[in-house]
């Protein structure tokens, strides 16, 4: 039976490279303000929760930063965009992928000849597993542990793959959380080069590779705490 794990915390980081700087929109601040406030106005946002960062001078360190209602942050840069999403729950979770479309449409109508470089998504979670200790759960996963080094609390393991059918590169970090006593941190990393067509789809994909990989190595969530 796999180890059930319990979400205390979770953070959702999705990075958006361009594949060249937006120079078109350099000095153009009312197309910007206005892009993001009517991308993210469905979604909680009002004028007061968009902040242009003061006293930067170089271009690659400008940023506009919009808070989503109460769920994430946003950044614009001239060369990527960064949507962080924290403590979200499954139906939260279910709206994420509509609002990173919603950062990307507004600057493909403004600008016609955007195009991504690639994507990185980063979910991390600091876990309960129920009814056992983080290291139950690491000590199979892992090497056997170094006895000179003390009373062993669990090792933490790192995974890289590539996956040629989707052309995704992916990571997968386990280790003793530092925040949940004797609990599990997992961070998952996805990397996908080029465009991404249909972020609802992409995210399904993710989930269910995700938890095959985790199924692999014993582990489930809870569904109620993902």
């Amino acid at each position: 039976m796999p180890y059930e794990l319990l979400v205390q915390q979770n953070q959702l980081v999705h990075t958006g490279y361009f594949s060249h700087p937006l120079f078109e929109l350099w000095g153009d601040g009312k197309t910007i303000l206005g892009g993001l406030f009517e991308a993210f106005s469905p979604y909680g946002t009002n004028l007061p929760d968009i902040r242009v960062e003061p006293g930067l001078v170089s271009p690659s360190e400008q940023v506009i930063t919009v808070n989503i209602g109460l769920m994430g942050l946003h950044r614009f840069r001239f060369d990527r965009v960064e949507s962080t999403f924290f403590n979200f729950s499954d139906d939260t979770l279910l709206k994420i992928p509509g609002i990173i479309e919603a950062s990307a449409k507004w600057i493909r109508v403004a600008v016609s000849s955007l195009k991504f470089a690639s994507h990185q998504f980063v979910y991390s979670s600091h876990c309960q597993v129920a009814n056992f200790l983080s290291k139950d759960v690491l000590g199979p996963i892992c090497a056997s542990p170094v006895k000179s080094g003390g009373i062993d609390l669990g090792s933490g393991v790192i995974f890289h793959w590539e996956v040629p059918d989707r052309n995704w590169t992916t990571q997968l970090v386990l280790d003793r959380s530092v925040i949940v006593k004797n609990g599990l941190y997992m961070m998952f990393t996805l990397l996908v080069p080029g465009e991404v067509s249909d972020y609802a789809t992409l995210a399904r994909d993710a989930r269910s590779y995700i938890e095959n990989v985790l199924g692999e190595l014993g582990l489930t969530f809870n569904k109620a705490s993902m």
